[in-house]
């Protein structure tokens, strides 16, 4: 691994970004789709997904920046400050962002898992009173 990589990856630990188990997302390699994720709204899905966009555009920008910082870590021009500045503010939309997400895919996620133990008290249920009628008439016949 190479000094920018680790320079990238102290940035995204610094900022609650960083997730060991996914060490090749600064390779663009990470993303899962939530669309996936059965009982997600499907505009929470798509977000997801577009947010996994921007974060692979966050890295892959982090990563240009930091890399051209580093290698002029003496005297960091101007327009790198800027980008690095720029970097920062986008880490805190992001975060935010990201955050707002998490909530709204747990409630959409704790709703689903809600409705599917009404639906199973329901088939229990249902299976009960089958058995039940299944056993009381046979004593019928």
């Amino acid at each position: 691994m190479n000094e920018e990589y680790f320079l990238a990856k102290n940035l995204l630990e610094r900022h609650g970004l960083w997730n060991p188990g996914q060490s090749e997302s600064l390779k663009g390699n990470s993303r899962r789709s939530a669309g996936r994720l059965p009982g997600l709204a499907p505009e929470r899905a798509q977000r997801s997904d577009e947010l996994a966009e921007e974060v692979d555009r966050f890295l892959s920008d982090a990563h240009a920046t930091y890399s051209l910082a580093v290698r002029n870590a003496s005297h960091i021009p101007v327009d790198i400050q800027g980008s690095m500045r720029d970097l920062a503010k986008r880490t805190e939309e992001l975060k935010s962002e990201l955050r707002v997400q998490k909530e709204l895919s747990s409630v959409d996620l704790k709703n689903r898992l809600i409705g599917l133990g009404v639906e199973s008290r329901k088939q229990r249920l249902f299976a009960l009173l089958v058995l039940a009628i299944t056993k009381f008439s046979r004593r019928s016949w």
